[in-house]
């Protein structure tokens, strides 16, 4: 029961698979004779709890099957089945790092993995889990340290007057652009009047300091060579932001948005390598 361990919690900065799944020893399961005699039943089951994936426990007690739907979903009586467990399509180790996981579903068209050690399975892993908590709080760290190092970057590539300057130019806008800097642009103002020593890098959010990257021309630096495109590859990323430190809705309500997802965290993983970069060569 070892590996009831790490279900439930996070281990550092990294996010394994079990950390977001249901443990064996928590969901909920059917024998292989309830499915057989009362398909009925199974399928109340499903509908009541939006299960599409339910354990079903053999006589030896291990798991070697599952119902589930035929397409995700879709709880018609029709479209529910029994399936035999297999390992090497099936499912992906306990100890797996969330993003490898990610990417296994997005290439293997999945929304679901039985979670294993060696030979039994332990727990289980879909799409819904992604909506966790653990997982929204290792998203925003990861994405903090990135807003953390853009604004590094920017620090070093320009002095603070010509950072205000343009903050202040943007902030004259008439329009939502304009709002957003130049409410930044009050804050930072107000708390300069009571001799803050904060830098004003430290009040721009994730989306203001991609704007001034375009402004300034430094997405060249991180190796896009055009600024338009800059701004549209990390938009999503900004979404992400958004939705995981203000959640009103679901993050992951579909295989679509698990691929788009998936396409964030590889431009996220690919931000944060050019700024690691950027930062030797500069010590160098």
């Amino acid at each position: 029961m070892k590996e009831q361990f790490y279900f439930n919690q996070i281990q550092g900065k990294e996010l394994l698979v079990a950390s977001l799944g249901i443990h064996n020893s928590d969901w909920k399961e059917i024998s292989t004779k309830e499915f057989s005699q009362n398909k009925q039943v199974v399928h109340d089951i499903m509908i009541k709890n939006h299960y599409d994936v339910i354990p079903v426990k053999n006589k030896s007690g291990s798991f070697a099957h599952y119902v589930t739907t035929s397409s995700w979903g879709d709880y018609s009586l029709s479209n529910i089945e029994m399936k035999s467990i297999k390992f090497a399509e099936d499912g992906i180790y306990y100890l797996t790092h969330i993003s490898d996981a990610i990417r296994l579903m997005v290439e293997n068209k999945r929304n679901f993995y039985f979670l294993t050690n060696h030979t039994s399975v332990v727990g289980l892993l879909s799409i819904a889990n992604l909506n966790n908590k653990y997982f929204y709080y290792w998203l925003y760290q990861n994405l903090v340290d990135l807003e953390q190092g853009l604004g590094k970057m920017l620090s070093s590539q320009l002095d603070t007057q010509q950072i205000c300057n343009r903050i202040e130019e943007l902030s004259s806008q008439d329009n939502d652009l304009g709002k957003w800097f130049k409410d930044t642009s009050n804050r930072y103002k107000e708390d300069q009047k009571k001799n803050s020593d904060t830098a004003i890098t430290e009040y721009l959010y994730f989306g203001q300091l991609i704007e001034l990257f375009h402004q300034f021309d430094l997405h060249k630096i991180l190796g896009y060579k055009n600024g338009d495109g800059f701004k549209k590859h990390t938009s999503y990323l900004n979404k992400i932001r958004n939705t995981v430190a203000h959640p009103t809705r679901s993050l992951i309500q579909d295989h679509s948005s698990l691929i788009e997802l998936w396409n964030g965290i590889v431009k996220m993983d690919e931000l944060s390598k050019s700024l690691v970069r950027e930062s030797k060569e500069n010590m160098d």
